[in-house]
């Protein structure tokens, strides 16, 4: 029997659609990437929410299907990426969350009920990730995962640490201070998980924009813990 995967309404991004982080780290499950390598997860439509998707992996490959629709591709890739040093530390994404664009300008936020950077949802729900500006086109926030989202061991589920990555990077389209023009999707993510995080752990969410043309934002973002990098990606959003 093929493998499905069903997006449950709360894990949503856009209103009626599946968060993109949280959908290609549940879609990444299914394939084995080599060492050393990351997975590129790129969305073909939005993912619908809800109803069980069917998985066809093939090797290092799979996609993710809506009957004969393809939702989603999945397959390794190199992921060449130098995070920004110096890196945030927890006091300084602390104040910086406080200024994060969509606490200070709420009407900016294009998904207030998105699970990862929702501001609409309420304190026990979704995940409440606010990044505020550390330097030029860079952006940071911290989070303590909750005993929720974690597995029996304590250690945060990949699918999580996926969805951490993608908003934050998605803040690149505040760096200029201005109420942003449209709606922008995620396209792409490739990620690179090297370890995860467990209940109770103080991390930084590190964001930055790596270039923003027309309507393409490619952006990069990481999971830091005491210094170390857990878990880094880069994503290409689209404004529709």
């Amino acid at each position: 029997m093929a493998a499905t995967i069903t997006i449950a309404p709360e894990f949503c991004g856009p209103p009626g659609t599946g968060n993109g982080g949280y959908t290609a780290g549940r879609l990444a499950a299914h394939i084995a990437a080599p060492a050393g390598a990351a997975i590129e997860i790129t969305l073909r439509r939005p993912p619908p929410l809800d109803r069980a998707l069917t998985v066809d992996a093939r090797g290092q490959a799979a996609q993710l299907l809506d009957g004969d629709e393809v939702v989603a591709d999945a397959l390794p890739v190199e992921l060449d990426l130098d995070v920004p040093r110096p890196l945030t530390s927890i006091d300084e994404a602390r104040t910086a969350a406080t200024q994060s664009p969509v606490l200070v300008h709420r009407d900016w936020h294009p998904v207030p009920g998105c699970f990862v950077c929702g501001i609409d949802r309420p304190d026990a729900d979704g995940l409440h990730i606010f990044p505020g500006p550390v330097g030029a086109g860079r952006f940071a926030t911290t989070f303590t995962p909750p005993a929720r989202i974690a597995d029996a061991s304590g250690a945060l589920g990949a699918e999580f640490v996926w969805a951490l990555l993608d908003c934050p990077g998605s803040f690149g389209i505040y760096a200029d201070g201005v109420r942003p023009e449209g709606t922008y999707v995620l396209g792409r993510l490739a990620a690179r998980i090297e370890a995860r995080p467990h209940t109770g752990d103080q991390l930084v969410i590190e964001a930055w924009r790596i270039a923003h043309e027309g309507r393409k934002l490619l952006a990069g973002s990481a999971v830091v813990r005491d210094g170390r990098v857990l878990a880094v990606a880069r994503a290409t959003w689209l404004r529709i």
